[in-house]
């Protein structure tokens, strides 16, 4: 048991113990077992959860930003593809309209008899390729047709082109114009669209299938069509 003259001075012994587990030892710096981390002053705490507060919302402004300028960008793009979109389909409309309008001026023209005006439309066309227009323009020029002046070198480059354009099947080593070739000298051999029979030319467009690989001309030539 505890004397009762010594109740007075444990308690003094307590509180002396429980204030240095309070208060640092400032003798030793050093920490009591019982040490406690200082609090923080409370205005450096509210500048943190400041300063944390302005963070997260630039990062959410940061963000937004960025989604924005994303959506933005879409769509401009999308814009930018409709407009294309809208160009192309508007010109290959155009342009088949226009193809047609030219080749029914030409055709008339044609039945009228003038073909300078027909060559004036069907030209155009036929540069992008319109099958047609290639073939009407090789014969005119071959045959001297409606008052257009014969000539083999526009005649053999239009024949050429309406070859590749066409579906026809071309042998080993032929030339895409021999076999319009070959249908000018049949016509020249035997008269027809227009075209009055003359051996000469025949001879001449039947050499020149032959000599562009076409089979059926080679063995025509043998065989003396144009005779």
């Amino acid at each position: 048991m505890v004397p009762p003259d010594l109740h007075g001075n444990i308690g003094q012994i307590k509180f002396r113990v429980s204030l240095r587990c309070l208060l640092p030892d400032s003798m030793a710096h050093t920490r009591s077992r019982c040490s406690r981390r200082p609090a923080r002053p409370k205005g450096h705490s509210l500048l943190m959860m400041c300063d944390q507060s302005l963070t997260m919302r630039n990062q959410g402004m940061i963000q937004g930003k960025t989604a924005q300028q994303r959506e933005s960008s879409a769509m401009r793009y999308a814009l930018h593809i409709s407009m294309i979109a809208f160009s192309f389909f508007t010109t290959v409309i155009c342009a088949v309209v226009a193809q047609s309008i030219l080749m029914d001026i030409g055709g008339y023209a044609l039945k009228t008899g003038d073909g300078n005006t027909a060559v004036r439309y069907m030209t155009p066309v036929a540069f992008f390729g319109y099958h047609p227009a290639q073939c009407i323009l090789g014969d005119l020029y071959a045959f001297g047709l409606c008052e257009i002046a014969k000539n083999d070198a526009k005649a053999i480059y239009w024949y050429e082109r309406c070859g590749t354009s066409g579906k026809m099947v071309l042998g080993d080593n032929e030339n895409p114009a021999a076999s319009y070739e070959l249908e000018a000298a049949k016509q020249y051999a035997r008269g027809g669209w227009g075209v009055k029979v003359d051996p000469v030319e025949c001879a001449k467009w039947l050499k020149l299938a032959a000599e562009g690989g076409n089979k059926e001309a080679q063995s025509q030539l043998a065989q003396s069509l144009c005779h």
